[in-house]
């Protein structure tokens, strides 16, 4: 590259824009009313910008990716050096007393709590039209997960699952997933790999318009030995018909990509 003459023409002209911005940055002002028009390509031109315009144009495109995920709009963040998805967040409390598992949502902690995530289709910017439920608890020894699925497919044939993904190094890196379907079958990865031997305890319950699922995770299973209190993992759950990726719904929208830890949300341990 740095035999490449169109490089460093490239790299003078973003030189001599810096030095001119810092001067004078009201240079930025008709850009930001480009950017925020739609204008894509001007965008690029902020990672040069002093600090407060680069924050306006990424609080903009922040909130538009929130509001109208779509791979344009993600792929300006990426420039810009902010994750998309970090504006998709969970506070998770903690459990005094485990519910019992029985793929039913009767116990007193899901009873009582309000924190539930809200999905979206996953490759488009609307509401999903068949909503599931997801609630999170936490204690000393495990991570608590309650999903309710509404059917997606009448047909018998068809097999309903729920993904769920863990970025615990919040760092981007996808660490664990797991798949588990409404016939109670659960199959896991670690690190890309598949057959993670998982020591996860799940309940299924079957309903005619939907099924239930209840799930306990022990910290030995993802190797977490840390007090998990003020904690951030990455999060994302997705609920999907097997072989049919337009019936994906996802908490975060991860377009087309549910095993893309960067498009996962933010799970917080409070």
């Amino acid at each position: 590259m740095v035999n490449d003459e169109a490089f460093w023409v490239h790299f003078a002209a973003m030189e001599g824009l810096l030095d001119i911005a810092q001067q004078d940055s009201s240079l930025f002002d008709d850009l930001i009313i480009l950017a925020k028009s739609g204008n894509l390509k001007v965008t690029e031109l902020f990672s040069w910008a002093p600090a407060p315009k680069k924050q306006e144009v990424m609080r903009h495109y922040k909130d538009l990716y929130k509001s109208s995920p779509s791979s344009d709009v993600y792929r300006v963040l990426e420039r810009l050096g902010i994750s998309p998805a970090s504006g998709y967040q969970m506070s998770v409390n903690r459990m005094n007393t485990p519910p019992v598992l029985d793929g039913r949502p009767d116990d007193n902690f899901w009873q009582t709590n309000k924190n539930e995530l809200h999905f979206v289709q996953d490759s488009m910017d609307l509401k999903a039209i068949v909503q599931t439920g997801v609630k999170v608890g936490y204690d000393d020894t495990h991570l608590y997960l309650l999903f309710s699925c509404a059917t997606l497919s009448t047909d018998d044939q068809d097999i309903e699952y729920a993904l769920v993904g863990f970025d615990t190094n919040h760092n981007g890196g996808i660490d664990y997933t797991f798949e588990i379907d409404k016939n109670g079958r659960v199959q896991g990865e670690k690190d890309g790999i598949m057959d993670w031997n998982m020591e996860i305890d799940a309940k299924i319950s079957l309903s005619s318009d939907g099924w239930i699922a209840e799930v306990a995770i022990p910290y030995a299973a993802i190797e977490w030995k840390k007090e998990i209190e003020k904690e951030v993992w990455g999060f994302n759950i997705s609920h999907g018909v097997r072989g049919q990726n337009t019936a994906l719904t996802s908490w975060s929208p991860t377009l087309g990509q549910p095993s893309n830890a960067q498009r996962y949300g933010d799970l917080i341990f409070e």
